[in-house]
């Protein structure tokens, strides 16, 4: 099935509409360049999940080199796992955590992937299950691209990581992009923790999560932060705006319901997040939907 939809997705949780379905190829739109207002994180699941390999915490680094084959995900290409330079991703490509591809950045730990900027066919080809998603600017009229491994948000109240789930990477979060062509499309999206996940001297940013040289300024997770929008947005906070309430739950009490406040990206399950190692913490992970389990997109508060 051609997943074949432009979708627009602030990096944070807001989903765009699904227009432009002549391509094969995922827009996201990240923080930094949309603003920094979020309304709490998407619902919706994704596509098939399944992927089996050597479970990564994100706790030890390494590029898991000894991780098993698994032929209905790429075979023996090491898609989605560390990686530092291309000899260990090969046929594909390392996507590094010195790179600035990604969002104006690189991957915690580095991502082994597909360049799909000039052929978006290239990740289907590979595998039914991997994604083409823009990460960056175009230059000379062409966004860069990648392939990334889409995943099924859930189950809840789940304990653990799962390995079929972005490799159980602690340093990705299943992410919602939106939806297009009937599909509802997820995918594992590189989500750095802290500053441990990048390389020295580079630093986790606070709004798009990835390894940059130059991370965002703004008011800390839990500082109050006025509506914002996609024009007007300001660096008001170093993450995210996040207004969680909804219209529907407009006189409901409850954590959903308390505002606007700074927050920032983080992978549901994972501690090293949200101020780590600050003690006390800034923050706990643990906004997100009901459906969400162990390794999706969260948010601090």
């Amino acid at each position: 099935m051609r997943r074949c939809c432009w979708v627009g997705a602030v990096f944070a949780g807001v989903v765009g509409n699904g227009a432009g379905c002549d391509s094969s190829r995922y827009s996201v739109e990240t923080q930094a360049d949309a603003g920094t207002e979020a309304s709490g994180a998407a619902d919706g699941a994704g596509l098939d999940s399944g992927y089996v390999d050597t479970p990564l915490d994100g706790s030890g680094g390494g590029s898991g080199s000894d991780a098993a084959p698994d032929e209905e995900h790429g075979g023996d290409f090491r898609f989605g796992l560390p990686c530092d330079e291309d000899s260990e991703c090969y046929p594909g490509v390392c996507l590094a955590a010195t790179s600035v591809s990604l969002f104006g950045g690189g991957p915690a730990r580095g991502m082994c992937t597909i360049e799909c900027s000039t052929n978006p066919g290239a990740c289907e080809a590979a595998s039914p299950s991997f994604a083409c998603v823009e990460t960056g600017p175009s230059t000379g009229g062409t966004a860069a691209a990648f392939c990334f491994m889409s995943c099924v948000q859930g189950p809840p109240y789940q304990q653990d990581f799962d390995a079929k789930k972005c490799h159980g990477r602690h340093d990705m979060a299943c992410t919602y992009l939106g939806e297009g062509a009937g599909v509802a499309t997820a995918v594992c999206l590189p989500t750095c923790r802290n500053d441990s996940d990048c390389p020295s001297p580079r630093k986790c940013d606070p709004r798009s999560r990835v390894c940059v040289d130059f991370p965002h300024d703004g008011l800390p997770i839990g500082a109050s932060c006025g509506v914002q929008t996609s024009v007007d947005a300001g660096a008001e906070c170093a993450g995210v705006c996040l207004s969680p309430s909804n219209q529907q739950d407009a006189d409901a009490m409850g954590l959903l319901n308390l505002g606007s406040f700074c927050s920032e990206r983080c992978v549901l399950g994972d501690l090293e997040s949200c101020g780590y190692p600050e003690t006390p913490h800034r923050g706990v992970c643990l906004v997100a939907t009901p459906v969400s389990g162990p390794g999706d997109e969260a948010f601090c508060a």
